[in-house]
């Protein structure tokens, strides 16, 4: 039910609209009684490049997230 997106560093060789604003990464949480998304932002200065991952890496039973870009790869562990 959650969508876990950003925007990408550089994207398209830095010709998109906004290429040159921060990279941020954001999660969006569906609200089954409004019929939309609720977007909720994970962490500024952290880009997207086409994969991202979440998985429980350090054993503590949170999830967290590894994405790669063009900035390099971000290591985010849950709190």
């Amino acid at each position: 039910p959650d969508l876990i997106t950003g925007k990408r560093v550089r994207a398209h060789s830095g010709s998109d609209p906004g290429s040159d604003e921060p990279p941020v990464l954001y999660r969006y949480s569906w609200n089954e009684t409004r019929q939309r998304f609720r977007r909720q932002l994970i962490a500024t200065g952290v880009g997207t490049g086409l994969q991202i991952r979440a998985k429980d890496i350090n054993g503590d039973g949170k999830i967290d997230l590894v994405t790669a870009g063009k900035d390099g790869t971000q290591v985010l562990l849950q709190r």
